[in-house]
């Protein structure tokens, strides 16, 4: 069977995965057949001969519905993650991209911050400069002084 065969039978990707995800924590057979007996609570027994016909390629053992179960939760993998066929070894490289996705993100996030207090430095100094204009038109002209004078007492009336 090939591995990234994507018409595999699920039982065989079940196998394969179990074989990669078990070399993957560096256990070996036994490993596993403690592991499935401790989450079964001592329940199901599979002897580490069991993990051996079935990781043998030629005259495999059938693999029971039960044990899958068990075992994926030994593994502390999902069963539908157990019969899927991507690349643990893609992982690695699955998570470098993301951690680059991640690092992109920050830097527009900071770019985006930076930008947004250029913006309201701009608004501050833009209200100051009206504020100003203001200030010199009150001065030349009474009836804008006037005008200027009514609207703040009415802002200060409403706040």
């Amino acid at each position: 069977m090939k591995d990234d065969d994507p018409w595999t039978w699920p039982e065989d990707q079940f196998i394969v995965r179990m074989k990669r995800e078990r070399q993957r924590r560096q256990w070996t057979q036994q490993r596993l057949s403690a592991a499935v007996e401790e989450v079964t609570g001592g329940r199901l027994v599979l002897h580490p001969t069991v993990f051996t016909k079935l990781e043998r390629e030629d005259d495999r053992r059938n693999l029971r519905l039960n044990e899958a179960l068990f075992i994926a939760v030994a593994l502390e993998v999902p069963l539908v993650r157990m019969l899927s066929n991507d690349d643990l070894d893609d992982i690695p490289a699955r998570i470098r991209e993301l951690r680059a996705r991640q690092d992109s993100f920050q830097q527009q996030q900071l770019e985006a911050q930076q930008r947004a207090d250029l913006m309201a430095l701009a608004y501050r100094e833009a209200e100051a400069e009206v504020e100003e204009l203001r200030e010199v038109l009150i001065a030349e002209d009474p009836e804008v002084a006037k005008a200027a004078l009514l609207e703040r007492r009415e802002r200060q009336s409403r706040g």
